[in-house]
C-alpha cells in the first residue's frame, strides 16, 4: 500500500480514537444536560460539543497529528473554533432533523458520525497539515 495512504490510515485510526473519547465526553454531558438538568435540546447539544471540541484540540494536535510545529496561537486557535462550528453546524443540523424520526441519542450518534467526518477532512487539511507530517522519519 502506498505510504500516503497508510499514513492518512493511521492518522484517522489516532483521530477515530481520540473521537471515540471526545463523543464519549460528549454524549455524557449531552445526556447529563438534556435529561437531567432538562436543557434545551440544542443547548445540551452545543455546550456538550464545545466542551468535546476544546478536548479534541489538544488531543489531536498533540497525539493525532503530533504537529510540535503547530503553535497555540491565536489565528490557529480561531480556525480551529471557525472550522468546528461548521461542524457543530452541520451536527446540530443532522440532529435537530434526525430527533424527529428517531430516538435521540441515534440521531446523536449519526450528528456525530457527520462532524467525525468534517473534522477529520478540515483538520487535516486546515489545521494540522504540514509538510513534514507525512515524510519518513
Amino acid at each position: 500500500m502506498n505510504f500516503l495512504i497508510k499514513q492518512h490510515l493511521f492518522k484517522f485510526t489516532k483521530f477515530g480514537l481520540v473521537g471515540i473519547l471526545c463523543t464519549l465526553i460528549d454524549f455524557i454531558l449531552f445526556i447529563s444536560l438534556i435529561f437531567i438538568f432538562e436543557l434545551s435540546i440544542i443547548s445540551s447539544h452545543l455546550s456538550a460539543f464545545s466542551v468535546a471540541v476544546l478536548i479534541s484540540y489538544f488531543l489531536n494536535k498533540n497525539y493525532t497529528f503530533d504537529s510540535s510545529l503547530i503553535k497555540n496561537n491565536q489565528k490557529t486557535i480561531t480556525k480551529y473554533i471557525l472550522l468546528n462550528t461548521i461542524g457543530a453546524v452541520i451536527s446540530t443540523t443532522a440532529l435537530l432533523l434526525l430527533s424527529s424520526l428517531i430516538h435521540i441519542l441515534i440521531a446523536k450518534l449519526f450528528a456525530a458520525a457527520l462532524s467525525l467526518l468534517w473534522n477529520y477532512t478540515s483538520s487535516y487539511f486546515f489545521i494540522f497539515s504540514s509538510k513534514l507530517q507525512f515524510q519518513k522519519k
